[in-house]
């Protein structure tokens, strides 16, 4: 079985380095797009996770990452949820929400389904100890941000729960019911595998030299120009320098979006696909923000991941419910050289920003740029006084969220564009070519909870069609 692998992020790779390690051909080629960008002389952003990555723990034994540099000592995903003094009232009612959804009969009607977890639920409950019985309960009235100051912690440590509840979502932290948005946060963090924050270089780094090592071919030094479709499949893809590539199966990482707008040419898309192409291309809910800084600040110091104040993200959220929507971005703030020094000069320091505004009509001009990344620098210095004094350099782009490249959102491009889940419940997207699957989105989003197992699952899924056509 021959596969070529569009794209080289996290998820591309784990697909190529599993596939070949069982025996299979695979062909590594990469887009134009450099995830690594030059944005300024001397500084450059990578791959970053703006949200907690878990890596499962199979992945990292199956293609000996350690060995390939990965320190799994190392990894900077402590469980930020441990500090809450109700967390193990919480995790025993995450575990009792997990029991529902393994047991769930396949009913085919909503009501029947949803009848059954009621009934279902109030069984597993019974079965609680008073304090998750108790916590339950707040769980469905209390805001995130009272059940936040109930656990007296510090207000810095809030607002960090409080971002990692909330980001690529609309809920209110200051609205009834919005606790029970804790659960899901928490969930990442727990299970069988280890969780990453801040930068991916190392991860990246690593996943190559494996599948170096199990026989992957990388295509260096062209970059894909076109890819050509023909009766419901994918038939070749053709590189800048005029070669022409054939494969059994195509599997992308990288923007979806990008891919059948630009590579595809969407005039040659069926009609009903060209529309839910076209219709996600012009939403742009998001700006991604580097900045170079003169020094590090106390307070990215040895922190991957930080948030602006409590204040500021209820205010961020409140302002949705406005006309025109929110003016203040929901801020997520990434040091990617916290433990690389190949991205700036020594002693200083490089950041990734995503702003996250929910208007479906991001400008984009010039001039809503540069207002956008002062908003971002004003917010920066109500957060951190006098942050903005060390900016050297900044770049800025829009996001489409609905392709999903921003490592921030949640499973709307999922269900708006494809009409399925990916990463949790179903493997492949709806698209219409029986040997093209998309493993991931790109470096921007390869690490978001909805398709961090795509490689895998991609690896899965080839394996077992080798094998049924070896019957």
């Amino acid at each position: 079985m021959k596969t070529l692998v569009l794209g080289s992020s996290i998820q591309g790779l784990i697909a190529g380095a599993l596939l070949a390690r069982v025996g299979g051909t695979v062909t590594l080629v990469d887009f134009e797009e450099n995830p690594y960008d030059d944005f300024a002389k001397g500084y450059k952003t990578g791959p970053v996770t703006h949200v907690p990555f878990a890596l499962s723990y199979d992945v990292v034994d199956q293609l000996d990452l350690e060995s390939h540099g990965l320190d799994v000592a190392s990894l900077k995903g402590e469980n930020p949820f441990k500090q809450l003094p109700f967390y193990e009232s919480l995790k025993t009612l995450l575990n009792a929400f997990q029991s529902l959804d393994n047991t769930k009969p396949a009913y085919n009607e909503k009501a029947w389904r949803d009848a059954w977890g009621t009934f279902e639920l109030g069984r597993v409950l019974a079965n609680c100890d008073a304090a998750t019985q108790k916590l339950f309960a707040h769980s469905t009235t209390l805001s995130l941000v009272d059940l936040m100051v109930a656990s007296g912690l510090g207000d810095a440590v809030q607002a960090q729960l409080i971002a990692l509840c909330v980001c690529g979502s609309k809920t209110d932290p200051n609205a009834k019911g919005s606790a029970a948005s804790i659960l899901p946060a928490m969930a990442v963090y727990e299970g069988e595998h280890y969780v990453i924050q801040g930068g991916l270089d190392i991860l990246t780094k690593s996943l190559k030299q494996s599948a170096m090592s199990y026989g992957v071919s990388f295509h260096e030094g062209q970059v894909v120009q076109s890819v050509t479709c023909e009766n419901g499949a994918v038939h070749s893809v053709t590189m800048d320098g005029g070669e022409i590539l054939t494969a059994d199966h195509y599997v992308v990482d990288h923007d979806p979006v990008i891919v059948f707008e630009k590579y595809m040419n969407a005039a040659t898309l069926p009609p009903a696909f060209r529309n839910r192409v076209t219709a996600a291309q012009n939403l742009r809910e998001s700006a991604q923000i580097q900045l170079a800084l003169s020094e590090v600040p106390a307070e990215l110091q040895n922190n991957h991941n930080v948030a602006p104040s409590v204040e500021y993200i209820t205010n961020a959220r409140s302002d949705l419910k406005k006309d025109g929507g929110s003016q203040l971005a929901m801020l997520s703030i990434v040091n990617v050289t916290d433990d690389n020094s190949d991205f700036c000069p020594e002693g200083q320091c490089a950041i990734d920003i995503l702003a996250h505004y929910f208007d479906p009509a991001l400008a984009t001009d010039a001039g809503a740029r540069d207002l956008q990344i002062l908003a971002v620098i004003q917010a920066l210095d109500q957060a951190y006084p006098g942050i903005s004094d060390k900016i050297i350099h900044s770049q800025f782009r829009a996001i489409n969220s609905q392709g999903g490249q921003a490592n921030f959102m949640g499973a709307m491009p999922l269900l708006q564009l494809f009409k399925i889940f990916f990463g949790h419940h179903a493997i492949g997207y709806d698209v219409p070519y029986n040997n093209l699957l998309i493993a991931g989105y790109g470096a921007g989003a390869c690490a978001h909870y909805h398709v961090n197992k795509g490689g895998m699952r991609v690896a899965t899924l080839l394996q077992s069609l080798n094998n049924d056509g070896k019957s």
